[in-house]
């Protein structure tokens, strides 16, 4: 959380996360402060390019030109020197694809390794006890492969 306590609107050009460990992709903020504004939430993103571990130790701001680096072990109140995360392999996504409208497709389950079964329904017969078969398509849509 940030404020400004200046009598004037304060323009923050980058804020990014400071991290050290596996390569980093910080996504920069840029936020306006209002003049004796209360406290504003800043969210700081980014994604890892790699597996393995990543420690936020800050984050970084340009303001008024000016660029500086403010370290977690320096605020006051903080007790951490950064904080360590596990990053792992990217999960898959998959998608599927029916020819029924999109609100009647209730779950996917598999039984057997490889088999999966589309529960469908329609609007009003939730009670019905009959089965119905229809052509399903499901697609990877990351790079990652799916075994």
């Amino acid at each position: 959380m940030v404020y400004n306590p200046m009598l004037f609107e304060v323009r923050v050009q980058n804020m990014g996360l400071l991290t050290s460990g596996v390569e980093f992709e910080s996504r920069p903020a840029a936020l306006s402060l209002p003049a004796e504004s209360g406290l504003y939430l800043v969210t700081l993103v980014g994604v890892p390019q790699t597996t393995g571990m990543i420690t936020v130790n800050g984050y970084h701001t340009t303001v008024f030109g000016v660029v500086s680096d403010c370290l977690l072990d320096h605020l006051p109140g903080i007790k951490t020197s950064g904080s360590p995360v596990e990053v792992i392999p990217a999960l898959p996504r998959l998608q599927i694809s029916t020819s029924l409208p999109r609100y009647q497709i209730f779950s996917i389950t598999g039984k057997h390794k490889g088999e999966r079964e589309v529960a469908v329904g329609r609007p009003g017969a939730s009670h019905c006890k009959c089965l119905e078969v229809l052509p399903a398509t499901l697609e990877n849509t990351c790079l990652n492969t799916v075994s």
